[in-house]
């Protein structure tokens, strides 16, 4: 084989390997991609019926298994974030520990920082994600707004309806920016099948009172 023919042999044989390489690269990046949401896709629609919505105050535990430093538990800010070495301001308000799981997971791989990271996000301490039912129930007091909680679903982790509780005089009360919105409930027509839209989600600070 003279020099010439032997040079162009080695040429094609680099451009088959980096033609070879970048499709890999490019399968790589994105099966790396994919494992951000396809952890989260699994449990997607019973975390839309059900998932726990972070809120200020609460405690976060963040665990990163590739990088120690980005493990250590963090408060939920005021306005809604949280702070991570090497990622920075993490917005987190009304997500769920999923939700942050993929947006840490992405962000990490968006910088660079770790081609496949395996993250869990958990919820060690409630802040003041709180609701509270008032006057004529067997438990009146505060609880903690854990999974989606409506109505009914208040009256019952208070006790129930007390004897002598007027049902057709419920009242949800709710602070916005706006001032005090007032919502009426009537446990008897619900329970006889009308109005369920009055049957409504609760939201942290609400107030039941049941006269």
């Amino acid at each position: 084989m003279n020099a010439s023919r032997f040079l162009s042999v080695i040429a094609a044989l680099v451009f088959l390997a980096t033609a070879s390489g970048i499709p890999k690269a490019a399968a790589a990046e994105s099966g790396a991609a994919s494992t951000c949401t396809a952890k989260n896709a699994a449990l997607q629609s019973e975390v839309n019926k059900h998932g726990y919505r972070i809120q200020p105050g609460d405690s976060l535990q963040i665990y990163v298994r590739q990088d120690q430093s980005l493990q250590r538990d963090v408060l939920v800010l005021p306005d809604g974030t949280i702070s991570l070495p090497l990622l920075g301001i993490v917005p987190v308000f009304d997500k769920t520990v999923q939700d942050v799981e993929v947006s840490i997971c992405q962000n990490l791989q968006k910088r660079n920082l770790i081609e496949d990271p395996n993250v869990t996000v958990s919820v060690q301490k409630l802040g003041s994600n709180l609701f509270y039912v008032i006057g004529k129930v067997g438990h009146p007091g505060q609880f903690e707004l854990i999974h989606n909680v409506d109505v009914i679903k208040a009256l019952a982790m208070a006790g129930g309806l007390a004897t002598f509780a007027k049902g057709g005089e419920i009242r949800i009360l709710r602070r916005t920016a706006d001032g005090t919105k007032e919502f009426k409930f009537d446990y008897g027509k619900f329970m006889d099948g009308h109005d369920p839209n009055a049957n409504i989600m609760l939201q942290p600070g609400d107030t039941i009172i049941v006269p």
